[in-house]
């Protein structure tokens, strides 16, 4: 199943700049919807590698938009003991390949997210039809860019049983 959507894909990003990904058509009902930033795992295994996220609603010509969530992380000098202990964070990738690897070309693709960054967004007004994010890169490459990738995924939230469900991007 296609669950994730490459929106940028990857590229050095400078740190300490927002960046601003085009909106992306989000499945017929999606509730809420996941932006993830994917790094390689050398990157990933940084405790420097932090960011700043804003998930937003919209539709396509632009309406809104309307903030639909907020993640972030800061850098830091070194892991916390349990966090060596617990195991690094592993980067989302494409099914079938290594940690941190996706698609080049922007497009649906089987994904499966792990411990990516990510911030996930929700309350998706009826008029909102698209998505997208803009990040920041905080640090994670000694001061230098960051290869990253953006990827999208879409859910429908069952509000009577809790359940949530990964929806297909065509």
């Amino acid at each position: 199943m296609n669950n994730g959507y490459l929106i940028v894909p990857g590229a050095n990003h400078p740190i300490n700049i927002e960046h601003t990904s085009q909106p992306v058509a989000i499945p017929a009902g999606t509730t809420n919807i996941r932006f993830t930033l994917v790094s390689y795992q050398p990157t990933r295994d940084r405790p420097q590698f932090g960011c700043r996220m804003f998930a937003f609603w919209t539709d396509e010509s632009g309406k809104g938009p309307a903030r639909a969530g907020i993640f972030q992380s800061f850098p830091r000098e070194e892991w916390q003991p349990i966090e060596i202990e617990e195991g690094l964070p592993l980067s989302g990738h494409a099914v079938g390949e290594v940690t941190g690897i996706v698609p080049h070309d922007v497009g649906p693709f089987p994904f499966v997210c792990e411990q990516s960054p990510a911030v996930d967004g929700n309350n998706r007004p009826e008029w909102a039809t698209h998505a997208f994010v803009r990040y920041t890169l905080l640090g994670g490459n000694n001061g230098g860019p960051v290869y990253v990738s953006v990827v999208a995924e879409a859910f429908a939230h069952n509000m009577g049983t809790g359940d949530t469900t990964p929806l297909e991007f065509m």
